[in-house]
């Protein structure tokens, strides 16, 4: 008689449902849930050998790979790297600018204070009778020389008033302190051309026949108003020729060169500027960095450059 079939039992068949993989819970759909129990999910294995990747060996030779620029954000990095230098150098021009233009609106500014003043206390002087001390007074005016200075001009037409009226009285002393005044504050204050120009050959002339005239009356002075004034008047002519007054013309003929300044002080002169320029120029460009710190041996070049142009420069003008 046949054996029954035997039922399974229900140990080994939970434990070789376990044993079988089931669908990940990816991919399942989401429609319903799982039909089976869950189970840990395992790898599929590899149906070849597992091999290591091996680089791709070029048949050239090995070059360094290069960055090519591109024209987005990097070429904007690039150009804000190299615009703060840039910047810093302008800023520093901007300033040296502005300290060469402070220094000389303070040297004009110095000028015309003292010659209004000089102006004034002349006028002072000449109220209280101290007509040589007003004549002093008016020629310092004129040499504080500014272009287009008011103090200037009133210097040199109180001092040709002066001079005119001193020579009516017969006043040979003031009138000759006068034009003197007017001819030495001219070629004072001379540069590259001569200021007040128009001035200048009047004042020779008048210096000439004055200084002749008082040849021929050596004894008379301010004091002497008894003795008759010499003829001081200039000759009928306009030009250099001054008839049979030999000692006026002598005396003119040397007074008409305008003195110049020599050539070798006046050189001196232009490169002790020079200097000076440059050791500013190069405290500005190269003495503080983009960060505003100081550079010590640079600065002390700077400096030893603006010190010594500074002394060149004054002893060419003193001397020129």
């Amino acid at each position: 008689m046949p054996a029954p079939p035997s039922s399974p039992d229900p140990a080994r068949t939970s434990t070789k449902s376990s044993s079988t993989p089931s669908t990940s819970p990816s991919s399942s759909t989401p429609s319903g849930p799982a039909t089976g129990p869950a189970t840990r999910p395992t790898a599929t294995p590899s149906s070849g050998p597992a091999t290591r990747p091996t680089a791709t060996q070029s048949s050239g030779p090995a070059t360094r790979p290069t960055a090519t620029p591109s024209s987005g954000p990097a070429t904007a990095a690039g150009t804000g790297a190299s615009a703060p230098p840039r910047r810093a150098r302008q800023r520093k021009l901007a300033a040296l600018a502005l300290v060469l233009a402070v220094g000389l609106a303070a040297v004009m500014t110095r000028a015309v204070w003292a010659g209004a003043r000089a102006l004034a206390n002349g006028d002072a002087a000449e109220q209280r009778g101290e007509l040589a001390l007003a004549v002093d007074l008016w020629r310092q005016a004129a040499r504080w020389y500014v272009p287009g200075a008011t103090h200037v001009e009133a210097a040199y037409q109180r001092l040709d008033t002066l001079a005119r009226a001193a020579e009516a009285r017969g006043d040979i002393d003031t009138a000759l302190a006068a034009w003197r005044g007017i001819r030495s504050s001219i070629l004072a204050t001379r540069s590259f051309y001569l200021p007040h120009a128009e001035r200048l050959e009047p004042a020779n002339r008048r210096i000439a026949v004055l200084m002749a005239a008082l040849e021929r009356a050596p004894a008379r002075g301010p004091g002497d108003a008894d003795t008759p004034a010499p003829d001081i008047a200039l000759p009928a002519d306009a030009g250099s020729d001054f008839g049979d007054d030999e000692d006026a013309a002598w005396h003119y003929q040397r007074l008409a060169p305008v003195p110049g300044p020599s050539p070798f002080w006046s050189l001196v002169a232009i490169i002790g500027f020079a200097t000076w320029l440059t050791g500013g120029l190069v405290f500005a460009l190269r003495g503080v960095t983009s960060d505003d710190r100081l550079v010590p041996r640079t600065a002390a070049y700077a400096g030893i450059l603006v010190a010594c142009g500074l002394v060149i420069w004054f002893l060419g003008l003193y001397l020129a």
